[in-house]
């Protein structure tokens, strides 16, 4: 069933040209005033004082702050940099680094930060979650993830930078909870700090994308699995029967699997020795170097009763003009009520949104929508901000449809309508 809507013109004017993970520049600097204001001020911590402003860093120049290691972050979608330093009031020539990098969704910036979690790391609570050392904290929350560095090791050193990622964590407001798709992996036999998330080429094949990959212990092994979002069940369909012709092409020997998932081969993988590969609904799970037959496929049963709980509230596509906005979280539909995440669907639009105690502040250009926070037309899960999608109606024009056997939301924006409200 299909219903006609009318809704917000103003701020889906970016659709006409597509959407785009590129900073425009006053984009740039919509951000720039949102980051600002997490970098804390002089007397955060007793003795110490802040000794630059804040600098910078898009993707044109994050090589000039960091080297090398800019290619990592590029590859989470990064969108900006803020860098600043503390130091003794005292003076001399040591001080705390502070950098906060905007990696465009709260998954992203998890995955930039897990990326660099070393297995010797010792767990904070600060942020979503954070890993200390003698001179260094570094923790993600939201889309942000903020690395601090001390040039000295010594308790003062220690205590101010706990202070400066304490106080930077507390202005974050945003999730404070693990990315689902790490909820979804089985804890058990799970091996601590090995999940990581990877956004493209994943396995170094580009048909593999938004996956999870842990450790688990099977049999006394350590044993590699990997989970892949595919966002839609056509779309894991079509990432399963890729990667069992790429398996094909190789290995003769590629075979169905009976009673796992909703089709399941195994094959001999010229990298990964044997692999089973199972699909289940939308999300497609790989196991690796498989030895234990019998305890591998009794982890990954276990995948399902998490997959079919998360399916439970089902996530909605929302497409612009045939191009899929790609959110995360997702948009959610509720019986006919849909949801949207507030902070990633702005960003995907073009437009800025900040969420405090009281209210919800949409900006795109000169225009502004206020929302108040307690309103029944939101709801929050785990930190994340949802809008009920009719809250907008009066306040926009784009026309949309319902497609509520699909759960697709299909969005055709009116040009004539948006020169007249200019």
């Amino acid at each position: 069933m299909k219903r006609e809507h009318t809704l917000l013109a103003f701020i889906f004017c970016i659709a006409i040209i597509g959407v785009s993970y590129s900073s425009t520049s006053a984009n740039v600097e919509q951000m720039q005033r949102d980051m600002e204001i997490f970098f804390p001020p002089e007397g955060i911590s007793v003795g110490w004082k802040r000794a630059s402003p804040t600098q910078f860093f898009t993707e044109e120049n994050l090589y000039e702050h960091i080297d090398g290691a800019a290619e990592s972050f590029f590859a989470y979608q990064f969108q900006l940099c803020g860098a600043a330093t503390y130091e003794p009031e005292q003076g001399g020539e040591d001080f705390i680094s502070v950098d906060i990098y905007d990696m465009n969704t709260p998954l992203n910036a998890y995955g930039m930060y897990r990326s660099e979690l070393y297995p010797e790391a010792k767990f904070v609570d600060i942020g979503a979650e954070g890993y200390a050392d003698s001179s260094s904290i570094n923790f993600w929350k939201d889309k942000y993830y903020v690395k601090l560095l001390a040039t000295r090791e010594d308790e003062s050193f220690l205590a101010a930078n706990t202070a400066i990622a304490q106080a930077i964590a507390d202005s974050i407001y945003g999730r404070y909870s693990m990315p689902y798709l790490a909820q979804l992996l089985p804890k058990e036999a799970i091996i601590e700090k090995s999940e990581k998330f990877v956004l493209d080429n994943v396995l170094g094949h580009e048909f593999l994308r938004n996956g999870m990959v842990a450790r688990y212990q099977i049999g006394g092994q350590d044993k590699q699995f990997v989970l892949l979002d595919c966002q839609t069940e056509e779309d894991s369909r079509g990432t399963f029967s890729t990667f069992k012709r790429y398996e094909e092409k190789s290995d003769k020997n590629v075979a169905d699997v009976a009673g796992l998932g909703d089709e399941c081969f195994s094959a001999q993988d010229k990298y990964y020795q044997r692999i089973i590969v199972v699909r289940m609904n939308k999300f497609v799970i790989i196991a690796l170097q498989v030895e234990n037959e019998e305890a591998t496929h009794a982890l990954i049963k276990t995948f399902a009763p998490r997959i079919s709980q998360m399916e439970s509230v089902r996530p909605a596509q929302i497409f612009f003009n045939g191009k899929r906005l790609d959110i995360s979280p997702p948009a959610q539909m509720k019986g006919q009520n849909i949801w949207l995440p507030v902070i990633s669907f702005s960003q995907a639009i073009g437009a800025s949104a900040t969420v405090d105690e009281e209210k919800i502040v949409i900006r795109y250009n000169d225009k502004e929508i206020q929302l108040n926070r307690e309103s029944s037309d939101i709801y929050i899960d785990d930190g994340t901000v949802f809008i009920n999608w009719e809250q907008f109606l009066n306040l926009m024009q784009v026309q949309y449809s319902v497609d509520s056997e699909k759960n697709e939301i299909l969005c055709t924006l009116k040009l004539d309508s948006i020169i007249e409200r200019r």
